[in-house]
């Protein structure tokens, strides 16, 4: 099950029509893995889950039959989230560029954007990007 994910993961990185934007491996042992992914629009993420093609529905397949063999040993919780533009933010201070802001780049705070109300509220167009503090001691990055 490793393998396949590890080939679907390359296959994503590799093909940039996917709509594919970038992941996060979170390993929670002893049974427990989170992998956030983050996706152009949930059209691409749902055309790729059912392309018979691309390496997702073969392993999904192979997935599901093993973990019903498996009884209640393995199991498998999704959740999609659909976010609008501009109602969103996300602040990294200090931080090694991970997560969305590592899948669609960043830019930094100015006296502009310095206040979460005004970067929420839409005073200036959000480009979606991240944004990264630009002066010592700032508050970060933001979505």
């Amino acid at each position: 099950m490793i393998a396949g994910f590890r080939r679907m993961m390359r296959e994503l990185r590799t093909d940039p029509d996917t709509g594919f934007l970038g992941h996060l491996v979170l390993p929670r042992p002893p049974r427990l893995l989170t992998v956030v992914q983050y996706w152009e629009s949930p059209e691409k993420l749902y055309a790729y889950a059912v392309d018979p093609v691309q390496q997702h529905r073969p392993i999904w397949t192979d997935f599901y039959r093993r973990t019903k063999a498996a009884g209640d040993h393995i199991g498998s919780w999704h959740e999609t989230y659909i976010v609008p533009a501009r109602s969103h933010e996300s602040v990294y201070a200090n931080m090694l560029r991970f997560g969305l802001g590592k899948a669609i780049g960043s830019t930094r705070i100015d006296r502009h954007t310095d206040r979460a109300a005004d970067r929420l509220r839409g005073a200036r167009p959000n480009r979606g990007q991240q944004i990264t503090s630009s002066r010592p001691g700032g508050s970060g990055h933001r979505r």
